[in-house]
């Protein structure tokens, strides 16, 4: 059994502004590990003591101050993360790598193997699949994990020799190797419900943080400026009763009532959509929700079905008013069909 550590590297907590939800992509490789016989926690940097702005707007205007707490490590996290290391002993320590905080989680990296020179340290999240070189560069990673992650993580964790891990580069006598990319996994139910015991302090989320969901990965649209790329415009879903599975245990264990499922696009498989309605209501599940879609994918009766399943706000991506930028972007709307899809929602109780 080895040791791992997750950790989400502090970007809201530094700007000042109130995060939401929980790391999922560490709740479901965790679950994969722990169910293979490892122990695993979670350290998310972005959740604290204090509540923060929760106006998301004035992201932008106080993004000074994340580059002001990078620049020393005063910031209580600094301690909280070295305390957890000091304590838990880990044998991995996986740090995940967005466009919008890789500095931080360079500087997480650095922090980690100031305090822990025995770890190995992964990198794995959007950017270092999409921009891989930016990690190489930063030489304090001891892998990168480009595209899914669960098998791959698994895979490095049971010590399988590194030059037979797909989808992985590493460092080898100062030279970066890297590994044949890995096909994705077939089966999603595979990875097991995410467990949310693995997050430490728990309490610090409520119990709609808890209620994060993704019941599918990838969107078979081409949006020009979408990351969702990296899916190969494929989408795999999750079977519907791991779905209700997941809804009715985070119920019962954090007592959430609304949901969020946060799949590119809910509503591409239409018939998933109506089964997981009609199994909400048959079992008398009992909670509200709310889902992303595209709007050339939703029609009137199947508003009214999800609201009759408790959907209560959709999340649509219009983008733009402009039909020349809806071209440019490949976004196939004009303004015609976003007048006549939000139509549609009118008397159906769904924001």
């Amino acid at each position: 059994m080895k040791r791992v550590l997750f950790v989400q590297p502090p970007f809201f907590r530094f700007i000042g502004i109130h995060a939401r939800y929980f790391p999922y992509q560490f709740v479901s490789m965790g679950t994969y590990l722990k169910n293979n016989g490892h122990h695993v926690r979670i350290l998310e940097g972005d959740k604290h003591e204090e509540y923060g702005n929760l106006d998301f707007s004035d992201q932008e205007s106080l993004y000074d101050n994340y580059l002001q707490n990078l620049k020393t490590f005063s910031d209580p996290f600094w301690n909280i993360l070295e305390k957890d290391i000091r304590n838990f002993k880990p044998d991995y320590i996986g740090i995940t790598v967005w466009t919008t905080f890789i500095a931080s989680a360079i500087r997480t990296a650095q922090y980690c193997r100031k305090i822990c020179p025995s770890a190995t340290i992964v990198a794995g999240g959007p950017h270092v699949t999409l921009v891989p070189e930016d990690i190489r560069k930063a030489g304090v990673f001891d892998i990168g994990v480009v595209g899914e992650g669960e098998q791959t993580i698994l895979e490095i964790v049971n010590g399988n020799p590194l030059n037979s891990v797909r989808g992985i580069f590493y460092s080898e006598n100062g030279d970066i190797k890297q590994n044949e990319p890995r096909m994705f996994a077939k089966n999603l139910d595979d990875f097991g419900i995410p467990d949310r015991s693995l997050l430490t302090d728990k309490e610090k989320y409520e119990a709609e943080d808890m209620g994060l969901i993704m019941s599918s990965r990838g969107c078979p649209f081409k949006c020009a400026f979408c990351a969702t790329a990296i899916w190969k415009n494929k989408v795999r879903i999750r079977s519907v009763e791991s779905i209700i599975e997941e809804i009715k245990s985070v119920k019962e264990k954090y007592g959430t009532i609304y949901f969020t499922i946060k799949d590119d696009s809910f509503t591409v498989n239409k018939k998933r959509v109506y089964d997981f309605c009609s199994r909400l209501r048959q079992e008398k599940v009992g909670v509200y929700w709310e889902c992303n879609a595209n709007l050339n994918t939703l029609d009137r009766d199947m508003l009214i079905e999800m609201r009759s399943a408790g959907c209560i706000a959709i999340k649509v991506g219009i983008e733009s008013g402009s039909d020349r930028i809806h071209k440019i972007i490949n976004k196939k709307l004009n303004n015609e069909i976003v007048m006549s899809k939000m139509k549609l929602f009118h008397g159906t109780d769904i924001h």
